[in-house]
């Protein structure tokens, strides 16, 4: 308590009642409260992001990606935003919502705000790197005639497929993709291809053709075949196909044009091929004719890779002609 000027009590209470003892009175009562905000909760946290869909993020190791929070309602008290990693070596996340993706694997990305959360969840893949454990089989000369029809491959080392394989070429002036409707681009294990020739010329021409194959654990591969490619002479002068005559380890010709290859489960073999006269087209196209994928898988050089039990029907053609072989797998 205190006094005022005349000698009266001044009395200050604070709360929300005041107490006063009987037969007692308080006049000239002037309040003085101070009324607090209401406190707005937090509903929602949603994540977005440059690559963000459905709570779901893919990125290439080493590559940043920066996460927002959008929090609701708009007039919340308690808009801050926590971030949390369940994988920091995985996937960084910075307090800013800048992501960093570390090694390959899958980490959950945490956004919280006043209690409400929202997660994605973040995969890593490995960088592209060059590397030799790619083999891009076919046209083994590195040069192809004009006009000339043949297939590549890419496998592992072992002979092994990839989780998925994806090819290009810088344009189509000299070469095209003809199971990627004639194109720059095609996809799978083997491939066929078209070479073409712009204008009249009697040299070859270089050009490359790129692979990008992803194993199964997520590791993608990069390679590089060069090729060569004829102009219009070296398909003029090539003289068409009068015979092929295939030889491998227990293949068995059993009619005009028609081979048996006998093999074990796990094993692979090469068919040579013998191609007259010399200066006609040498690259072969391989279809299949019947069978189960699953019981054979042909290459476009040749190499033949028997995985189980089965029959398995193939064709090799070159330019006007063929031969047609059946592989038996035990």
């Amino acid at each position: 308590k205190s006094f005022d000027n005349n000698g009266g009590k001044l009395y200050r209470a604070k709360g929300d009642s005041i107490a006063v003892s009987g037969g007692q009175s308080i006049a000239d009562v002037t309040p003085n409260c101070t009324v607090g905000s209401a406190v707005v909760g937090v509903n929602s946290v949603t994540i977005s992001g440059n690559g963000v869909a459905n709570g779901k993020l893919s990125i290439m190791a080493g590559k940043s990606v920066q996460l927002n929070a959008a929090v609701l309602p708009e007039n919340a008290t308690n808009k801050t935003v926590s971030w949390t990693s369940s994988n920091s070596s995985v996937a960084n996340v910075m307090g800013t919502g800048l992501l960093t993706a570390g090694k390959a694997g899958t980490a959950a990305i945490t956004a919280t705000a006043d209690g409400v959360s929202s997660k994605i969840t973040v995969t890593v893949t490995s960088a592209p790197q060059p590397s030799g454990d790619i083999v891009i089989a076919g046209a083994e000369s590195g040069k192809v005639v004009g006009n000339e029809e043949f297939q590549l491959t890419a496998r592992e080392k072992d002979g092994s497929s990839f989780e998925n394989v994806e090819w290009s070429i810088p344009n189509t002036d000299l070469l095209k993709f003809i199971n990627g409707g004639f194109s720059k681009t095609s996809t799978g294990r083997t491939v066929n291809l078209k070479a073409e020739f712009s204008f009249m010329r009697d040299d070859y021409a270089d050009t490359v053709v790129s692979v990008k194959a992803t194993r199964a654990d997520g590791t993608v591969l990069t390679a590089q075949k060069k090729l060569s490619v004829g102009g219009y002479d070296s398909w003029s002068n090539s003289d068409p196909v009068d015979s092929i005559t295939p030889s491998a380890d227990g293949l068995v010709k059993t009619g005009d044009d028609e081979y048996t290859l006998t093999m074990s489960a796990g094993s692979s073999k090469h068919v040579d091929l013998k191609v007259l006269p010399s200066n006609a087209r040498q690259l072969p196209l391989w279809s299949k004719l019947g069978g189960d994928d699953s019981v054979v898988t042909v290459d476009g050089d040749g190499t033949i890779y028997a995985h189980k039990a089965g029959t398995f029907q193939t064709s090799a053609t070159i330019y006007n002609r063929y031969f047609n072989l059946t592989v038996v797998v035990k």
